[in-house]
C-alpha cells in the first residue's frame, strides 16, 4: 500500500494561511485591468472621431467644389458623415472664396465620448480642416 502524500494546500493546517488569496489578488488586479480597458475604449473613440471629422471636412469641401453648391449643401454633406458614428456635438465652419472652399470641423470630446472627459478635466477638441479648389466654369 502506498503512503498517502499530503497536499500542502489541503487539510486544516496547510490552507489556513491561503484562504482568500484569490479574492485579494482579484481585488488588486481588477482595477488595473479595468483602467487599461477604459483607456483602450477611450483611445478608440478618439481615433474614430478624428478619422470621421477628417472625412466630414473632406466630404463637405468636395461638395462645395461642385458648381452651384450652396452652403447648406456643404453643411448637409458634412453632417451626414458625422452622424454615421453618432457624433452629437460638433461645429462646422465653411469659408468660401471665388476659387476655393474650406471646411473646418471641430468635435469636442465632452459631448461625444462616454469615458474620456467625464474622468479627466481636460478640454479635448478634435479639429480638422480641408481646403479644395473650386471647379472652373467652362
Amino acid at each position: 500500500m502506498k503512503p498517502r502524500v499530503k497536499n500542502r494546500f489541503s487539510g486544516s493546517h496547510g490552507s489556513v494561511g491561503r484562504r482568500g488569496t484569490a479574492a485579494v489578488e482579484f481585488a488588486m488586479t481588477f482595477p488595473i485591468i479595468l483602467l487599461f480597458f477604459m483607456a483602450m475604449v477611450s483611445l478608440t473613440q478618439i481615433y474614430i472621431l478624428r478619422a470621421t471629422s477628417e472625412m466630414a471636412a473632406f466630404a463637405g469641401a468636395r461638395e462645395g467644389t461642385v458648381v452651384g453648391a450652396t452652403e447648406s449643401d456643404i453643411r448637409r454633406e458634412a453632417e451626414q458623415v458625422m452622424k454615421t458614428v453618432g457624433a452629437s456635438v460638433y461645429e462646422i465652419k465653411i469659408n468660401r472664396s471665388a476659387d476655393s472652399v474650406e471646411v473646418d470641423v471641430t468635435v469636442p470630446m465632452d459631448g461625444n465620448a462616454w469615458a474620456t472627459c467625464r474622468y479627466f478635466p481636460i478640454d479635448l477638441k478634435i479639429q480638422n480642416r480641408c481646403k479644395l479648389r473650386r471647379r472652373a466654369v467652362n
